[in-house]
This record gives structure tokens, sequence and C-alpha cells, in this order.
């Protein structure tokens, strides 16, 4: 009789602090992702999510934390020319967010990768690699269309967009910590230090450095360096050329970005236009040199057609532009 009455009380009293220990257990569950997130974050920088991953610490509801999460396609036969270079970006900047903030219990940086999270690019109805998306904290995303991702065409992928681009949409700032290169820094020295030594010993072999067209030649093509575009290119990082279902452009459509393939167009069409007009100023129209009068003719013609074509081409970015060449 007293073990019936004792099964009683302990039913009663089961039924009462039911709820109660299954709130402290889901507290302590949430503790123990957390713990397990900063762990994982120490070690690597980043969390590698997969399918059982993602539904363990993302897409769940007692969620307190934010996400930043990068969707790529690393594998050699996904053939993603860009990805490699995004996640190299992407680590600089979880790692300075790591050594800004430290291991914290506010925000995570992680990974998906294709072939090991396929189910979650199909569940999000994402078709394309990289991408970067913010998961704001207690919220559980459906598609990616109800949260934001970095714009990369606008802004680049550089790990200092990255930093920017988190900050605003967490509100934790941070700066962006790159490891030093000694190795290139050495070489620099290196070779400043062999060729002041050449130099010195065989200084009748420098006579080269005089020549003013060669200074000239250089000063040139540093120009048509900087004006094609190449320090932005430096600056945002953009890719080489653009692959979609239209198949592969090698000019970008806005005004506000551009291809690194574009770059070298620019870079030749401004070279071969200079030629030109170098060619027409040192030839000019002779009475006495028949030569020299086709060849300036020959010049002046294709300076048109280049300045046209370059015309053309920034047109086609700044759909505005009320100029346009012959072409």
């Amino acid at each position: 009789m007293k073990f019936v009455i004792f099964l009683l009380f302990l039913s009663i009293f089961a039924l009462k602090y039911a709820d109660t220990f299954r709130k402290e257990k889901n507290v302590g569950s949430l503790h123990e992702k957390i713990a397990s997130l900063k762990e994982i974050s120490m070690k690597k920088g980043i969390v590698k999510l997969n399918n059982v991953k993602y539904k363990d610490y993302v897409d769940c509801s007692t969620r307190n934390y934010s996400f930043i999460i990068m969707f790529t396609a690393l594998e050699p036969h996904r053939q993603c020319s860009i990805c490699k270079a995004v996640y190299d970006e992407y680590i600089i900047a979880a790692k300075s967010f790591q050594i800004t903030h430290g291991l914290s219990d506010k925000l995570f940086f992680g990974i998906i990768d294709f072939d090991e999270g396929s189910k979650i690019f199909q569940n999000l109805q994402i078709n394309t690699a990289p991408l970067i998306v913010y998961f704001p904290s207690k919220r559980i995303v459906k598609k990616i269309n109800d949260v934001q991702t970095l714009d990369m065409q606008r802004v680049g992928f550089s790990a200092e967009a990255i930093t920017r681009w988190t900050a605003d949409k967490t509100g934790l700032e941070f700066k962006v910590f790159r490891p030093p290169n000694y190795i290139s820094t050495l070489c620099l020295l290196l070779m400043f230090f062999v060729g002041s030594i050449v130099m010195y010993f065989k200084q009748e072999n420098f006579e080269f450095l005089q020549n003013r067209t060669l200074w000239a030649v250089i000063t040139i093509s540093f120009c048509l360096m900087m004006i094609s575009g190449q320090m932005w290119n430096h600056i945002r990082g953009p890719p080489f050329y653009h692959r979609s279902s239209n198949g592969i452009s090698y000019i970008h459509g806005s005004s506000q970005g551009q291809f690194i393939s574009e770059t070298y167009l620019i870079f030749m069409l401004n070279g071969c236009f200079a030629a030109c007009i170098i060619t027409i100023i040192e030839n000019g129209y002779s009475k006495d040199n028949t030569g020299s009068k086709i060849t300036t003719t020959a010049a002046t013609i294709f300076a048109v057609l280049l300045f046209s074509a370059i015309l053309s081409v920034f047109k086609a970015k700044a759909g505005g532009y009320p100029y346009r060449g012959l072409l």
C-alpha cells in the first residue's frame, strides 16, 4: 500500500514539474550549442556546417545568436573559379572578428559547401555560389529571399567589404587584420639589394636607364594601368568574368562594377589609341615623305575606330550616356 502511495506522489510530482524540467533542458541545450560553437570557432575561425549541423545550430527556434554564412562550392569538379578567392577573404574577415570581439556569443561565421549541404541549398532555393548571407537571431529562414545577402557585384568580396557589410547588419564593428606577408617583403628587399650591387659594379651596362623613350613608355603604361581600373580590381577583387544562363559576360553591365577581363580590354584599347596619337604627332603630314603620310593617315583612321570602341563600351555600361562613336 505504501509503495502504491509513493508511486502516486511520484507521478503527481513528475506531472507538476515536467514543464519546468523541459524548459531547463532547452536552456541547457542552448548553452551547450553556444559553447560548442565557441569551441569550433576558436579552433577553425568558422563553423563548417552540413545538413545536420545546420538543423541543430541555425534552423532552430531557440537560437538567440546571429550567423553569417557563406554558401560555396569549393570542390574542384564544381569548377567555381571565384569560390576559392571569396573563401580566402571570408576567412580573413571571420578571424578579424574573432581578434576584435573574442569568442562572442552574439555572432558566428559559418560555411556550407554544396557537396556537404545540397539539401540546404535546395530548401533555401539557392541556385548560385558563392553567396554570403546574414541570418538574424531568433528567426527561422525558409528561403533565401527572406534574408539579406552581400551584393558582391556592387561592393566586391574583399575582407573589408565583408566587414563593413557585417557591421551594418549586426552593429558589431571590427577591423580587418590581414596576415603579414613576410615572403614578398623579403623578396623585394633581396631584389633591391642585389640590384643595387649589380648597378654599382656594372654602371656602364645601365646606360639604357637614361633613355627618355624607355621612361616615357613606363610612364604611359603606368597611367594606362591606373585609368583602366587595376587599382579598383585590387581593392574590390572582382571575378575575371561572369558565367550565367545567357553565357559568359566579359564586360560588367553596370557602371558601378567591372570584371578583370574588362580591365584588360580597356587597357589594350587605350594603349593602342595612345600609340596611334603618338604616331600622328611623330610623323605628321610631310609633303616630301609619302610613307609617313600614309602611316599618319592609317593611324588617324585607327584612332577614330579605337575611340569609338571605347565610347561603345562606356555607353554599354552607362545607358544614359548621350554620345556614341562610329561603332
